[in-house]
Order: structure tokens, then C-alpha cells, then sequence
């Protein structure tokens, strides 16, 4: 019986834990996708300039 308990509370903290872990992931998840967008945004602008002066070159 105590075995039993002790799976179950260790089922139960890993539970916690991975609600935990999934929170914390999603959220650097989505900070990583903004601050992508952001860097895209910032080398796309840069490609631009680049394109722009071969032309007129």
C-alpha cells in the first residue's frame, strides 16, 4: 500500500512539474517567435537596402 501512495504522489508531482515545465516553454516559446518576427523584420528592411544599392550601382 505505502508503494502505491508513493507512485501515486510521485505521478502527481510530475504532473505539477510538467505543468510547470509546459507553461514555462510555451511562454519562451512565444517570446522567441516575437523576437523572431522582430529580427526577420529588422533583416528584411537590411535586404531591402541591400537590393536597392546594387540597383543603383
Amino acid at each position: 500500500v505505502k508503494t502505491e501512495f508513493t507512485l501515486a504522489a510521485i505521478a502527481h508531482n510530475l504532473r505539477k512539474l510538467a505543468k510547470k515545465v509546459s507553461a514555462l516553454f510555451f511562454f519562451t516559446y512565444f517570446c522567441r517567435i516575437t523576437s523572431r518576427k522582430k529580427i526577420i523584420e529588422k533583416n528584411k528592411d537590411g535586404f531591402k537596402i541591400k537590393m536597392d544599392n546594387r540597383r543603383a550601382a
